[in-house]
């Protein structure tokens, strides 16, 4: 799995990985337990939130986890957040 920045972001504040859509759950209760909380989500999606304003939206049908970096990281250390975060997801999902 690799980390990529989303396409159409000039910010490098949006980011994502893919994940098996079989590992979406897991990697949920994972970033739950390391802290974040759940937000407002519609259904087939979980969106969570950290007290960084990290977000990280997961899709349950496609395996897509996205990282949106909150604005106020500085630029030069948006990519460190953004693969803290996706570490926190794959340790989460192999579990």
């Amino acid at each position: 799995m690799k980390l990529e920045l989303d396409s159409g972001c000039t910010e490098r504040a949006s980011w994502r990985v893919e994940l098996p859509p079989s590992a979406i759950d897991a990697a949920a209760r994972g970033l739950l337990a390391a802290g974040m909380r759940e937000d407002a989500s519609p259904p087939g999606l979980v969106c969570l939130v950290d007290a960084r304003r990290t977000r990280v939206l997961l899709v349950r049908k496609t395996g897509r986890c996205q990282i949106r970096v909150d604005v106020d990281v500085p630029r030069a250390a948006r990519r460190h957040e953004a693969e803290r975060v996706v570490a926190l997801i794959l340790r989460a999902a192999q579990a």
